[in-house]
């Protein structure tokens, strides 16, 4: 019985001394759409009551919103149809839209040649929203990008905005976006932030100076 007490005493005080690392990935692991929306909801709400949202856009500065991760599997391969599944959900637009710009690129950087022809050759439906323009943009982008033809069904008149959408709400980078977004995304209508494209995108270019 005393060997016994003095086994658990030491794996409790070990536990209290290398407590296990728990990581923001293991907590979130498997959470919603609606517990991420909750979650940025919440962090939002901690911004503004901290005036850091106010400091930000007296600075001229954007706050990114939160990524949510993407993990592709055997069972769940890569394909760009997933990437409406936010607009179907009704995730908030900052959501669906560094999905599209940031995680769609680098997403399609990690695969192989044969598997990127095989998820261009797949027509992703329409949603009848704006994000239409703004995916088909960036798949014609990553298309180019990756020294592939683009594919026929990014060239749907639905995939073309009549008024051009400048995503970014910052008077400096609507600008910049204007002047230096790249060509698939002046074609379609759509324009990210040009600074949101990157290395990890697969992008050989700095777009904004």
């Amino acid at each position: 019985m005393h060997e016994a007490y003095e086994e658990a005493t030491e794996r409790m005080v070990g536990h209290r001394q290398n407590p296990p690392r728990v990581t923001f990935d293991d907590l979130t692991a498997d959470f919603t759409s609606d517990q991420w929306a909750e979650l940025e909801r919440l962090v939002n709400e901690l911004l503004d009551e901290k005036g850091v949202h106010e400091l930000a856009a007296a600075a001229d500065m954007e706050i990114p919103p939160f990524e949510r991760p993407n993990t592709w599997t055997d069972d769940a391969p890569f394909t760009l149809v997933a990437y409406t599944e936010g607009i179907r959900e009704g995730w908030p637009e900052s959501d669906i839209e560094r999905w599209i710009v940031c995680g769609l690129p680098r997403d399609f950087n990690a695969l192989n040649a044969a598997q990127q022809r095989a998820a261009l050759a797949e027509r992703v439906p329409l949603t009848n929203t704006k994000w239409d323009a703004l995916l088909a943009a960036m798949v014609e982008h990553v298309a180019w990008l990756h020294g592939h033809e683009r594919p026929a069904w990014v060239d749907e008149p639905e995939r073309f905005l009549e008024t051009t959408w400048v995503l970014s709400p910052i008077p400096s980078g609507r600008m910049e976006s204007l002047m230096y977004a790249p060509a698939a995304f002046l074609r379609h209508g759509a324009i990210p932030d040009p600074r949101d494209l990157d290395s990890r995108g697969g992008e050989r270019y700095e777009w904004t100076p």
